[in-house]
């Protein structure tokens, strides 16, 4: 017993040194991730609990047939062990407890455990005996899945002096670490100074901060973004003017062409430089991601304390610098849903229908709305091109005809070079606003909506209402992330 409390003592000194050895900010925590087996996994469990660390649980198989398998007949787990690893598993810090794998092979059932592990973590600690040897779903097997993987390896030797256990830390690829970092949008974010081990915000409140933060950062963005669209291709079709002005009707307005002139390089070069200053602001990038952003704490925020896995974060292609982001929600929703809240699933299902999908801030009406609004914008555009095209179709023919007279072939000379603009600057209006696949999009969302709701109305338990609500929010959360692939990199064309 002595000799397991030191291993315990000096395992708990080397993960309290961590933060400063990776140099974590107050705005980094640790969630630490094993198994629950004899030996390193329980010193580590332990050492969690004891530093406050939020610990979640990878099994190879539902935990009672875990503690009760073995090579033979016999389990590997004591019944003293199996009483440890049930009292461990119910410790506050234990956040979650999953099972990783369905293979009917035991070894491979290990095996898969170590490599979700190494697949989650941003570092692994493992705690060996100096004369252990690598065995099937071990932790000589998980450190060699992890450097396979480019991570960083702390690697705790025990070794015995006296009679007593002296724990040995070893690095290995240190300086592949890599500090998590949240996207652009959310540095001037004011972060709680929470400390690497300390008290956590709750998910609904955290996103429902980010929600708040990033909408107001997608407004201004979006703001500069449509007014430079407007300013460039506006200056652009001026300038266009100006240069017909000053070749067709040269003689006439000689004594102001020198203006017309000035006025077409000022117009060019506001034009241009409108665009090079979107450019360097990157604000079709910053809108992108902060909508993104928004969206994803509004999806955090609507699920409350619903105890769904947040698998579905993980399925859509975000960028991957978004992922701290994903896993710091996932935790801190992992830690909400830990603890029971009272409340039944009827009445989650109701606060999540008002909240989320109904009332005139619903998504319901927010996608008809939104439908709505791009169809009649694209409209206008297609009118417009239309219009633009016909009417620099009819000036070729009348200035081909020479209808007017001399004066005639001048103006309708003037309108065959300026209408075919203005049709392109419909189109390229359009396309910088993304109507086309704006109508769809959100015309097939509010389709969609409108029959999941009525699915969740006629929910009849709590697994499907989980599973109808994980269906719901991948849509939601989907069409924003398919959006931000588009929008990204776009610009004004």
């Amino acid at each position: 017993m002595a000799f397991k409390q030191s291993v315990g003592t000096q395992l708990t000194t080397i993960l309290a040194r961590l933060p400063a050895e990776l140099g974590l900010s107050s705005r980094h925590f640790f969630c630490g991730i094993s198994q629950i087996a004899v030996g390193g996994d329980t010193a580590f469990t332990e050492a969690c609990a004891a530093l406050g660390i939020r610990q979640r649980i990878f099994l190879p198989q539902p935990l009672d047939e875990y503690l009760h398998a073995g090579e033979s007949k016999d389990a590997d787990f004591s019944p003293a062990q199996q009483a440890e690893a049930r009292d461990l598993a119910q410790l506050p810090h234990i956040i979650q407890q999953r099972v990783v794998s369905s293979s009917n092979d035991r070894h491979e059932r290990f095996s898969d455990a170590n490599m979700e592990v190494a697949r989650i973590s941003n570092l692994v600690v493992g705690l060996v005996r100096a004369d252990q040897i690598e065995m099937p779903g071990g932790t000589l097997e998980l450190i060699k899945i992890a450097e396979n993987r480019g991570l960083p390896v702390l690697v705790v030797t025990i070794g015995v002096e006296n009679g007593l256990p002296v724990l040995m830390a070893e690095w290995r690829g240190k300086a592949r670490f890599v500090l998590p970092t949240a996207p652009h949008p959310l540095e001037s974010l004011p972060a709680a100074e929470t400390g690497p081990m300390a008290a956590l915000p709750e998910a609904a409140a955290f996103a429902g901060h980010l929600l708040h933060h990033a909408s107001e950062l997608a407004k201004v963005h979006h703001g500069l973004f449509k007014t430079a669209a407007f300013i460039i291709i506006g200056t652009h079709i001026l300038a266009t003017f100006c240069a017909v002005s000053a070749v067709q009707f040269h003689e006439t307005l000689a004594h102001t062409l020198v203006w017309f002139l000035i006025l077409e390089l000022l117009l060019i070069g506001c034009g241009f430089a409108v665009h090079q200053l979107l450019h360097r602001r990157e604000a079709s990038q910053q809108w992108a991601a902060a909508r993104l952003i928004a969206e994803l704490g509004r999806s955090v925020a609507a699920l409350g304390r619903q105890p769904s896995a947040f698998a579905y974060l993980f399925q859509l292609p975000f960028p991957d610098r978004f992922r701290p982001l994903l896993h710091t929600l996932h935790v801190l929703h992992l830690v909400d849903t830990s603890r029971p809240d009272g409340k039944s699933w009827q009445g989650r299902l109701a606060n999540y229908l008002a909240c989320r999908l109904d009332g005139s801030n619903g998504q319901i009406a927010f996608y008809t709305s939104r439908s709505k609004h791009a169809a009649r914008w694209l409209r206008l555009a297609n009118t417009a091109f239309n219009c633009c095209s016909g009417g620099a179709f009819i000036a070729v023919c009348c200035k081909l005809f020479h209808m007017g007279g001399q004066y005639g072939i001048l103006v309708f000379g003037s309108l065959a070079i300026v209408m075919p603009v203005l049709a392109v600057a419909a189109l390229s209006l359009a396309a910088a606003f993304d109507l086309e696949a704006r109508k769809q999009t959100f015309s097939d969302m509010r389709d969609f909506l409108t029959a999941q709701r009525a699915l969740l109305a006629r929910a009849t338990a709590d697994r499907e209402f989980c599973q109808l609500v994980v269906e719901t929010e991948f849509r939601l959360l989907g069409e924003t992330v398919n959006w931000y692939s588009r929008r990204a990199f776009a610009g004004v064309a």
